[in-house]
């Protein structure tokens, strides 16, 4: 079973705390496009210099941090049995002026690989001692405690774009992290 939490969060500030964190060099971000022939295919992206037009594109799916040098052209799918112990997904985080999708953050393996394990507990640390930032909702009915959120985010929050039939309404228990 892959390990997850959801974080709820401008793509922007979340890029910003990957460089506060200073991810390892040697980790690589690709972003997942989905095109009108039903083919996938990635972009490498510098998370200092990155364009806010690639998660915003209409082929967007979400994006991957890898922990092993690929080549961008060798790069079938990070779902690929060489490739996923070296990756976290990252699913939406889409954002308009309005409303933003909630970002889906998992670790594909179970047993990954020891480089992207300390990343992702990296992150997960670095959002657990941020100002701003909670953890832990009432959406409808039930609570779901792996659902980190911005405080000063006030949009229309959707888990995802595709299908926004009902949105995330946070009732917060006011437990800070």
């Amino acid at each position: 079973m892959a390990i997850y939490f959801d974080i709820i969060i401008s793509l922007e500030d979340f890029f910003a705390k990957l460089i506060d964190l200073k991810i390892n060099e040697n980790i690589e971000i690709y972003v997942e496009y989905f095109n009108s022939e039903k083919k996938t295919y990635y972009k490498k992206i510098d998370v200092k210099n990155y364009n806010p037009t690639d998660f915003n594109h209409t082929d967007y799916k979400g994006f991957f941090m890898i922990s092993k040098n690929i080549k961008l052209t060798d790069l079938k799918s990070p779902y690929d049995d060489l490739i996923f112990p070296y990756a976290i997904e990252f699913k939406g985080g889409r954002e308009t002026e309005s409303e933003i999708e909630k970002i889906k953050c998992r670790q594909i393996s179970k047993t990954p690989n020891k480089a992207i394990d300390k990343e992702y507990q990296k992150l997960q640390r670095h959002l657990k001692k941020m100002p701003n930032i909670e953890k832990g909702v009432n959406w409808g009915k039930h609570f779901y405690k792996n659902i980190y959120y911005d405080t000063r985010l006030n949009k229309t929050i959707w888990g995802d774009f595709n299908r926004k039939e009902n949105p995330i309404e946070i009732k917060t228990t006011h437990n800070t992290v």
